[in-house]
């Protein structure tokens, strides 16, 4: 079959002719897919240009006679005939479907076909169609591209774990992820359309629509493509922290913009809290009393702590790289030192090793370490840290309370043997001052005189061991100067060594002064000492004695020693201040004050550095003593009027003594050895006794105690103690009002004093 048969026969003119020329010369050379469909036979193809056939790969003239549904792989076919019979029957004058077909070859292809009715005449129905197909296959690839790549959009949307927001050129919301959801709150139907200030606080509200606005009219990018901090506003409104990175896209003619919002909140805190630890550790390295020092795997300062700093005296930052063993350890130790290093760099137990350390003077300072290995993430040793204490000072306590408890234990030695000899030489000075009394020859008497002087050189000499053992309190008798310091001489010689010279310049006449001979030496050795001290090498010590006024005395100790600033000088007297470190202990100085201060007196101190010092210490002067006739008084009154005194002392010689003195002087003695003894004389005695003179150092108990329970029995009874030691060896609250005799004793005074209690 031809077209002929379904053309209707042209009138016989030339302007016909052309036309039918015309439309053939349109259907051969259209490039769209045109064809003669017979509806009566199912849309069979009577005839087709070129354009067809290329189109599904066959010749021309192929086609012809095949229905153009068969060149479908669709499933509906049926639906598509039903729409082709609805066409020939005049219901409807044309449709358009698109179809997935094959071309001859096998390869798809999808086609848009449009059919139209040819109508014939004024009839309803027609049979025959015109049919244009076109090729969507390009298109359809587009579409599906597009729409693939749309559903990657959206799932990557639902999926991204920041929150992401489109919005349009005014700043309208147009997607609103499941990540932007769950970040503000916001459900994306509240929020699309509606400006995306909404999301913001001030004053990042107002600066984005400026923002916009300078975009939109210049083009001036002030925040695309450029990650910012930022804050952000959630629904509830709380303002946070985000991470905020906008990029933009242009969609046909449409610009839209995409942030990516990420919750920065922990990481803030994050950072915060490294921040505040970061601050911590510099204040930590700032004011910690420790040396912290951190040093590489070469042993190279990388931190150290400004105590670091002070303590060894470097400027800031100056150790900071060097070799920590080179710059802060003396020579001498230093491969000790990097011994030890290399073990705990290993690994080794690091704790309490000392190690001195050389500060910039060169000085060394004793430092007890202790280390820690420091580890990078992944568990290899990234530094070592090294805290370090300086124990110096703490080593020079050690050895001044090691030196204070020998000189405690040789001091209880002293005051040990000071007793027994007290005691001794008690008995020696007054048996010597009894053949004194009784009128024995002139040879004989110069014996006593002379075994009472030696008593009396002894005593001195005890005073100066219970001095050194501080167990003697003051002791105040009228003395001279003079003769006291020229006993010092041979003592002072062998303390000052050869190379000092020392002068002692005594008044040229007597200079009376009443206090305690034993401390006042000690006052005299003191300051002596402490001359010494300040002289380097050779130089010259003088010590002078002179009567500063009519009631005063003045002694001076002067060197030509180092000197003293003003600022030493204010604190010279200061207990535990020293200009020795590591050798005084700061009190020799505090001593002496103390002594001259509870004397009466005072003292004062000139010096300048570089120009020796001066110590003048002032002191009362001492009253005429009383005229002979006085003083013979003075013993006659001392005499006892027959009453009973209970004599307590463990040592027999000394025992028989004061009961001697006592019986000759007019008392009556009770004597006993020891505490039992006693109790029991007072328990019996007829008369009782009305004074018991009674040893401190007994055996059984101590005299406190037995004079405590001999006033329960006898609660009148007068209590006169007396002890070798030099004190009451008590505490002071026990008998606050007790009368006390210190050994050894003149007769005399041991009369006077007895006199004294008994008479109240």
């Amino acid at each position: 079959m031809s077209t002929d048969s379904f053309r209707p026969s042209p009138p016989s003119s030339s302007a016909s002719t052309a036309a039918g020329e015309l439309y053939a010369a349109v259907l051969a050379h259209s490039v769209v897919g045109i064809c003669i469909l017979d509806l009566e036979d199912g849309g069979r193809v009577l005839d087709g240009n070129a354009a067809v056939h290329e189109l599904f790969g066959y010749a021309r003239g192929e086609l012809n006679g095949r229905a153009v549904l068969d060149l479908s792989v669709a499933d509906d076919r049926e639906r598509h005939r039903e729409l082709l019979l609805a066409v020939a029957r005049g219901e409807q004058p044309s449709f358009q479907i698109e179809l997935r077909c094959l071309r001859r070859d096998g390869q798809g292809l999808w086609v848009r076909l449009s059919v139209s009715a040819v109508p014939e005449g004024e009839a309803e129905a027609c049979r025959f169609a015109l049919g244009i197909v076109e090729d969507l296959t390009e298109r359809k690839e587009r579409e599906r591209e597009l729409a693939e790549a749309s559903a990657l959009h959206r799932a990557l949307l639902q999926s991204a774990v920041d929150a992401i927001i489109t919005i349009d050129e005014l700043g309208l919301i147009e997607s609103f992820n499941p990540a932007a959801e769950g970040l503000f709150g916001y459900r994306a139907e509240e929020v699309i359309g509606r400006n995306v200030s909404m999301l913001m606080p001030q004053p990042y509200r107002d600066e984005h629509e400026g923002y916009l606005h300078a975009y939109r009219t210049t083009g001036v990018r002030k925040i695309i493509g450029i990650g910012r901090l930022v804050t952000a506003r959630r629904k509830d409104g709380e303002v946070f922290p985000i991470d905020l990175a906008v990029s933009e896209a242009v969609v046909g003619d449409r610009r839209i913009f995409m942030g990516t919002v990420r919750d920065i909140s922990a990481r803030r805190a994050a950072e915060d809290e490294i921040r505040r630890q970061r601050d911590f550790l510099e204040q930590l390295l700032e004011i910690a009393p420790a040396i912290i020092l951190v040093v590489d795997s070469e042993g190279h300062v990388v931190r150290y702590s400004q105590y670091l700093e002070r303590l060894v005296g470097r400027p800031l930052g100056e150790l900071m790289g060097l070799d920590a063993i080179e710059a802060l350890v003396p020579e001498a130790r230093r491969a000790a030192a990097r011994d030890r290093l290399a073990g705990w760099l290993a690994g080794d137990a690091a704790r309490d090793v000392e190690l001195p350390l050389r500060n910039a003077a060169g000085a060394e300072l004793q430092v007890v370490w202790n280390a820690a290995r420091l580890k990078d993430a992944a568990g290899a040793l990234s530094a070592l840290l090294v805290i370090g204490l300086d124990v110096t000072e703490h080593r020079r306590l050690q050895e001044e309370l090691q030196h204070s408890q020998r000189m405690e234990a040789l001091g209880l030695l002293a005051g040990g043997v000071a007793h027994d000899f007290n005691t001794l030489l008690g008995s020696i000075l007054g048996y010597s001052e009894l053949l004194i009394e009784r009128g024995v020859d002139d040879s004989l008497r110069r014996a006593a005189y002379e075994i009472r002087a030696s008593a009396e050189r002894g005593a001195a000499l005890s005073r100066r061991l219970l001095a050194f053992g501080k167990r003697r309190p003051m002791a105040v008798e009228r003395l001279d100067l003079n003769v006291l310091l020229g006993g010092m001489a041979a003592m002072l010689e062998r303390l000052i060594g050869a190379n000092i010279k020392l002068e002692l310049v005594p008044a040229p006449h007597e200079v009376p002064v009443v206090a305690d001979p034993g401390l006042l030496e000690q006052v005299v050795v003191n300051l002596v000492l402490n001359a010494v001290d300040a002289i380097t090498g050779s130089g010259r010590i003088s010590v002078t004695v002179r009567l500063d006024d009519p009631d005063g005395v003045v002694l001076l100790v002067r060197d030509t020693g180092c000197g003293m600033s003003e600022e030493v000088q204010r604190r010279i007297f200061d207990p535990f201040f020293t200009t020795k470190p590591g050798k005084g202990s700061g009190l020799g100085l505090s001593t002496v004050y103390g002594i001259v201060e509870q004397s009466g007196g005072a003292i004062r101190v000139d010096s300048r550095p570089g120009a020796g010092s001066t110590f003048s210490v002032f002191l009362p002067r001492a009253a005429q003593p009383p005229p002979e006739s006085e003083r013979v008084e003075a013993e006659r009154s001392s005499t006892g009027r027959g009453e009973v005194v209970l004599v307590v002392e463990d040592d027999e010689i000394f025992r028989g003594l004061i009961s001697e003195v006592l019986g000759r002087a007019g008392y009556q003695v009770l004597a006993a050895a020891t505490p039992s003894e006693a109790i029991a004389a007072a328990s019996q005695g007829d008369p009782e006794p009305q004074l018991v003179l009674c040893d401190l150092g007994l055996p059984e108990m101590d005299g406190l105690e037995l004079t405590r329970r001999l006033r329960e029995r006898l609660p009148g009874l007068r209590v006169l103690l007396m002890s070798g030691y030099g004190d009451r060896t008590m505490p002071e609250e026990d008998s606050p009002n007790e009368p006390f005799l210190a050994k050894p004793f003149r007769n005399q005074e041991l009369l006077r004093r007895l006199r004294e209690v008994l008479d109240g």
